[in-house]
């Protein structure tokens, strides 16, 4: 069976739809060009007015949206089924009741109904009671304490239709090219290194640098100066006022959210993020000369070539060494038996007899557009380090692609360069870690000696 299953529009009425029609005269579902238009409305009893419409709302079709529905049926039941959890509440505002007489002595507060009490002995029977009465008395709460738009929030919702021109209108405002993103990125660094702690998460933006990994490790190469700005930064762009709205959950307790500043976009130093709803496929590349430069300038860090193939290996094939030998058996010293074995069939044996770490992995030693992942298990033939680098970034720095496979794993845009088994770590360790012995050269006091 497929992993990716298409779900058929269903046939038929809409269950949810024909619920709400017991509720109002008429509910029409129209299909318009770019979205579906639901409409509850009921007869007007004033002879100027046709109808009373109570609501209407913008449904999406599925290619508009990217999550939650699969069909274009689910999009209309996700609101049908919101209208319906409070189609009392909507009803009632439409439909205010007359003004009370005021008492002279004050309205009394209503008493608030208890919630019913935990069955201590009983059947599931009674627990789905308790259950099902809970859910009620917490609902009914709700709805007397807020509106039927603010426990409906169609604001945020997943299974409402915006309109193309109001998407394109928050789309404007974004930077409209690298340049601009790259001084608003600069803008939010001094912000954040100038303040009481050079670092953190604020409002609109984050310089998220706690450990200091901008500059932790000294000189970097250009690449990995810039891959590691772009880690630590985030902006937060496109403000907005959001109403506040209740975020109830399936027991229908209720957090109250928004009220505030939110925003419609963030950047992650790569690409445009936003709602799922939002198809906004905008990226903007930092890799820019002038801002590499300035990056060095306002941290002081020292520039250093890119790390080779070879220097990468060694890095990792030490750490398979180890987290294979030194955890798991401190009394065998990989690294010395690698020098006093004779031969790498010597020092295999013994490395295979020896206790080791079978059951671990993680990644390895990174830097420089490499991805390393490391996989320890029983296993000799078994890929147990896997050594991968960005495809661009070997063709900025002039190396070997064409003939590399793709990396399966993550990005598309990796080509692994090493794919070793146990074994094959071992011998690159001999050849990388063994100290060579030159021998001795033999004088004339040899000779008198023998």
């Amino acid at each position: 069976m497929s992993c990716c299953t298409i779900k058929k529009e269903p046939k038929g009425p809409i269950k949810e739809v024909e619920l709400l029609k017991k509720h109002f005269d008429e509910v029409l579902l129209e299909k318009k060009e770019e979205y579906q238009l639901l409409t509850l409305r009921d007869i007007s009893p004033k002879q100027e007015y046709d109808y009373v419409v109570y609501l209407q709302v913008k449904i999406p079709y599925v290619d508009h949206n990217t999550h939650n529905g699969h069909t274009d049926a689910e999009y209309v039941k996700g609101v049908a089924e919101k209208i319906l959890d409070y189609i009392d509440l909507l009803k009632e505002e439409c439909n205010p009741p007359k003004l009370k007489t005021v008492s002279l002595f004050g309205d009394e507060e209503e008493e608030e109904e208890p919630l019913p009490h935990t069955p201590q002995e009983g059947n599931d029977i009674s627990w789905e009671k308790y259950y099902k009465e809970e859910k009620r008395i917490k609902k009914n709460r709700l709805m007397k304490k807020y509106s039927f738009f603010e426990l409906c929030n169609f604001g945020s919702s997943w299974c409402v239709y915006r309109d193309k021109w109001l998407v394109d209108s928050w789309i404007a405002q974004l930077p409209r090219n690298d340049k601009e993103m790259i001084e608003l990125v600069k803008e939010a660094i001094v912000k954040a290194t100038t303040s009481k702690d050079g670092y953190g998460r604020f409002e609109d933006y984050w310089w998220d640098d706690e450990y200091n990994y901008i500059c932790r490790d000294g000189a970097l190469s250009d690449i990995e100066l810039i891959e590691r700005a772009k880690q630590l930064i985030r902006l937060y762009l496109v403000p907005y006022h959001e109403y506040r709205y209740v975020s109830v959950d399936l027991s229908y307790t209720g957090r109250e959210l928004g009220g505030e500043t939110d925003y419609r976009f963030w950047f992650d130093g790569r690409k445009i993020n936003g709602c799922s709803w939002i198809k906004c496929d905008i990226e903007y590349e930092l890799n820019d000369e002038e801002f590499i430069s300035w990056l060095r300038e306002h941290f002081n860090v020292a520039q250093k070539e890119a790390i080779g193939d070879e220097e990468i290996l060694k890095e990792n094939v030490e750490s398979v060494l180890k987290r294979s030998y030194r955890y798991e058996n401190p009394d065998f010293d990989v690294f010395e038996e690698i020098n006093k074995a004779d031969s790498f069939k010597e020092f295999k044996a013994a490395a295979l007899k020896a206790e080791r770490n079978t059951n671990s992995g993680g990644s390895g030693y990174a830097i420089d557009g490499y991805s390393t992942s490391i996989h320890l298990d029983a296993s000799l033939k078994r890929s147990c380090l896997t050594i991968a680098q960005s495809r661009t970034v070997r063709k900025s720095l002039g190396r070997e692609t064409d003939s590399l496979e793709a990396y399966s794993y993550g990005s598309r845009d990796m080509v692994v360069i090493y794919d070793l088994n146990f074994v094959e770590v071992l011998e690159y360790a001999y050849k990388m870690f063994k100290k060579e012995t030159k021998p001795r050269q033999t004088t004339l006091f040899d000779f008198l000696a023998a």
